[in-house]
């Protein structure tokens, strides 16, 4: 009789131990897919917050541009100029790459935006006064 209560108590314990090793198994998958994108997540907020800054940049060396008479955007080529580029970025303290910038000929605000940091791309337009931010990573695929 108590042969057989041990027997029963040594299956319970080895039912535990193979239940608490799945449990195990499964967290540590859980954590594999999650960490990855929650450092992905942390970075596009990062580079986002950049890119704000960079808007606003943009938006004070059109107008420092604007009242000495220079002239902000290159004649042969679409974009600011060289210089330009640089001054925004220096002043926003980022280092990413400005790709395209437009401006409301009304409000002489930025209306669009798209600024490129890492992995990251960052799509800003303003339409009818009303702000999107779309931020976009790039995998590479075949290497």
């Amino acid at each position: 009789m108590e042969q057989q209560k041990d027997s029963i108590w040594q299956k319970i314990r080895i039912h535990k131990t193979k239940f608490l090793i799945i449990i195990l198994v499964i967290m540590v998958m859980a954590a594999a897919v999650y960490v990855p994108n929650l450092i992905a997540r942390g970075a596009a907020r990062r580079v986002l917050t950049h890119a704000k800054s960079v808007r606003l940049a943009t938006q004070i060396t059109y107008y420092d541009y604007y009242a000495s008479g220079e002239e902000f955007f290159e004649t042969d080529r679409i974009g600011i100029k060289p210089d330009g580029e640089k001054e925004i970025l220096e002043l926003a303290q980022c280092g990413g790459k400005i790709y395209r910038v437009e401006f409301d000929e009304k409000s002489f605000r930025v209306s669009r935006l798209i600024y490129l940091e890492g992995d990251y791309i960052v799509d800003f337009r303003d339409i009818e006064d009303n702000p999107q931010w779309n931020v976009y990573r790039l995998d590479k695929l075949i290497s």
